[in-house]
């Protein structure tokens, strides 16, 4: 007897790589989250993710944010990515009008409540882009709720980098082979134009997360990493989340064991869906 495969979860594709899902019965709320994935993601990965903030917050928009392998090795250029970022700026700028809307109409001054949760080096990209792209459009840092870091931030390196890249070539000897000589390439004129002063993405989106006029508000940040985590080692993380609570935010670290790279759900369901709900205020 054959089993059916889960129902794809409708998104709407705002751009290249931004996409929302709306839930059947979306009514304008003071609730948004955001999922920023990891590099070069396939979206079908953000379905189950999806499902199952659908059952914990049923009536609540969703953002979904993409990374490409460009984004990460070119040279930051906030300039083009805000543009690039638009379409999720224009999210926002909805969420907090209906916001206001609700508030006045009911006398409910309930403030709007963002929860972000991002996927490796590539989700750090895409969030700190989304925050310097709004706070540069407003002249003030958007206010979060609570953030999720799953498998990051890590530090830039040979060893690293190159698994990461990795990961998306394809199995044939040759191409690979190929493929993994031009990474190593990449990575070389990465470290080259480091050594001149040039900040490269991973570098700067591990800065911008600490960066307090970035981020708005008194979010909970919870740190979900691996001892296994062969692409982003687990001291890095520690270190980012201690200067973190240094810098006087609420921090959470979940270390979880033989897990690798964004890979903790599946390895304990219950336990990561657990640390989700705590982080959304609905486990106590």
């Amino acid at each position: 007897m054959s089993t059916s495969s889960p129902p794809t979860i409708p998104l709407t594709k705002l751009s290249p790589q931004i996409f929302l899902s709306d839930p059947p019965d979306f009514k304008p709320s003071n609730k948004l989250i955001i999922l920023s994935l990891f590099m070069n993601a396939p979206l079908r990965i953000s379905q189950k993710y999806i499902a199952h903030y659908r059952r914990l917050a049923p009536h609540t928009q969703i953002l979904v944010l993409t990374s490409s392998t460009s984004d990460i090795i070119l040279p930051p250029n906030q300039k083009g990515r805000c543009q690039e970022l638009a379409p999720a700026l224009e999210v926002l700028s909805a969420s907090l009008a209906a916001q206001a809307s609700t508030s006045k109409a009911t006398g409910d001054s309930k403030e709007l409540s963002i929860h972000i949760h991002l996927f490796s080096n590539g989700g750090v990209y895409s969030t700190t882009s989304l925050l310097q792209s709004y706070r540069s459009a407003t002249g003030h840092a958007l206010p979060i709720t609570s953030i999720i870091l799953d498998s990051a931030p890590g530090i830039p390196g040979f060893v690293g980098g190159m698994r990461s890249f990795s990961a998306m070539l394809p199995r044939n000897i040759i191409f690979r082979s190929l493929g993994q000589i031009s990474f190593l390439a990449i990575l070389s004129f990465l470290w080259v134009i480091s050594c001149l002063g040039f900040v490269d993405s991973v570098t700067a989106g591990r800065r911008a997360m600490n960066e307090k006029g970035l981020i708005g508000g008194q979010p909970k940040r919870v740190y979900i990493y691996s001892n296994e985590d062969k692409m982003v080692d687990w001291e890095d993380v520690e270190e980012h989340a201690k200067e973190a609570e240094e810098n006087g935010w609420e921090v959470q670290m979940e270390r979880f064991e033989g897990s690798g790279h964004v890979d903790h759900m599946r390895r304990d369901e219950g336990r990561y869906w657990g640390i989700v709900e705590g982080c959304l205020g609905l486990r106590a």
